[in-house]
């Protein structure tokens, strides 16, 4: 069944994206087609939406700052119980939140850039620098002082030095804001994006499944196999995850066209059993990691299907969520919990809504009132964002349906256009 998005040609790319469910025009009204249907996008789409993969980043932005907010509570704080559960609950998430991070980026890394886009490497690199890298050592030399200053009151503590500077920013481990492992991480990984992509989109089944296993080999080896500098370490340990999110866009027609409830509870049964009865066995994490990334998948399928929101006002703003998020939230930690003695269940609190809330306020303004920095904070400089907004207003001229077909699950589609008028 062909399935159709719309494109006004008077609107912004941004202002005339569909939703699942029903196509519309620039009024918000289903556009009608030149023998009087109405256009309508399927529910089983053979390509899962974008807004899949959207949510899923702000449901991870969600679980980071969770497990960031409990601090380290005080040996006598209580009840034992709670503690116990509450760390428990941030351990079995832990299993899957990492892996669908980079399994989310490697097949986002293919949707935007399909079989029929050119891609040159130095101009794909260029743009990661100023992607990760510029935020990483901007946020990163902005939050060294605050770490030497804390001294023994932070966990890992730095001394105010010149060479304590520099290996804090060469080497992840020693950042004075120590998850940004994953920022370092995923710079690296996506030095080896294109040549993933060539892989992916030509190679046969034979060499996908020796580099799979490969890959997969290194997950647990690369900490002895690779340096630490600059995270390639780590960047071997999760490529296997990049990798398989790339399969999962080019096998994309087997797995989401119809949601498979059974497979999320297993998925969510295979997190639960192995964190509770196998951590002593890492090399068999991947296969709870896997279903669980899929039972995270179906929770989004869930998620778009009800209508619900409450993901919303995070989307596109994750990535400064991630990288600002720090800051209020060693605040609670070492002034309020460590310093003041502020009751542990509400610093937790006050660091999850601060984690959250207050890089979220700070990204809105920072597009708002300064557009030059956003690149600092990871959001695109918003001045474009809001010329291309403008157009939002402008009356539409012409209304394009695109209908494609899929040809096979490691094809592209094929496309035809279809002129309609915007229903009154």
């Amino acid at each position: 069944m062909p399935i159709l998005t719309i494109e006004d040609t008077a609107l912004s790319p941004a202002a005339s994206a569909p939703t699942a469910g029903t196509a519309v025009n620039s009024q918000g009204r289903p556009p009608r087609l030149a023998n009087g249907a109405l256009g309508k996008v399927t529910a089983s789409d053979k390509t899962p939406p974008l807004q899949y993969f959207l949510h899923l980043y702000s449901l991870l932005a969600v679980l980071v700052i969770l497990l960031h907010s409990s601090g380290q509570p005080r040996p006598d704080e209580g009840p034992r119980v709670v503690i116990a559960a509450w760390n428990y609950v941030n351990g079995v998430i832990g299993v899957l939140r990492m892996p669908l991070f980079f399994f989310a980026s490697g097949y986002l890394f293919m949707h935007t850039n399909p079989s029929n886009k050119k891609l040159i490497y130095r101009e794909f690199v260029r743009k990661k620098v100023g992607r990760l890298l510029l935020p990483y050592f901007a946020i990163s030399s902005m939050a060294f002082p605050i770490k030497a200053y804390l001294g023994g009151r932070a966990l890992r503590a730095v001394h105010f030095s010149a060479k304590d500077y520099v290996l804090s920013l060469v080497y992840p481990a020693r950042n004075p804001i120590a998850f940004f492992w994953f920022v370092a991480a995923l710079f690296v990984i996506s030095l080896t994006a294109p040549a993933i992509r060539r892989i992916v989109l030509t190679r046969g089944k034979v060499l996908i499944a020796v580099l799979t296993a490969a890959l997969l080999a290194l997950r647990w080896q690369a900490a002895d196999l690779l340096p630490g500098i600059f995270g390639f370490d780590v960047a071997g340990s999760f490529l296997f995850y990049f990798w398989v999110g790339a399969l999962a866009w080019r096998y994309r027609a087997r797995w989401s066209v119809n949601p498979m409830p059974i497979v999320a509870i297993i998925g969510i049964a295979a997190v639960i059993l192995w964190y509770t009865a196998a951590r002593d066995m890492p090399h068999i994490r991947w296969m709870a990691s896997l279903p669980g990334i899929y039972a995270a998948y179906y929770l989004m399928t869930v998620y778009i299907s009800r209508g619900w929101r409450f993901l919303h006002p995070l989307e596109g703003k994750t990535y400064p969520i991630y990288l600002l998020a720090w800051f209020p939230q060693q605040f609670v930690i070492v002034v309020l919990y460590k310093s003041m003695h502020v009751n542990y269940w509400v610093c937790v609190l006050l660091t999850f809504l601060g984690g959250l809330l207050l890089p979220l306020l700070a990204a809105r303004l920072v597009a708002r009132f300064l557009p030059r920095l956003s690149p600092l904070i990871g959001l695109k400089d918003s001045r474009s964002q809001r010329a291309g907004g403008s157009a939002r207003h402008l009356p539409p001229t012409k209304t394009t349906v695109t209908a494609f077909d899929w040809h096979g699950s490691d094809k592209e589609p094929s496309f035809t256009a279809i002129t309609c008028v915007p229903r009154d």
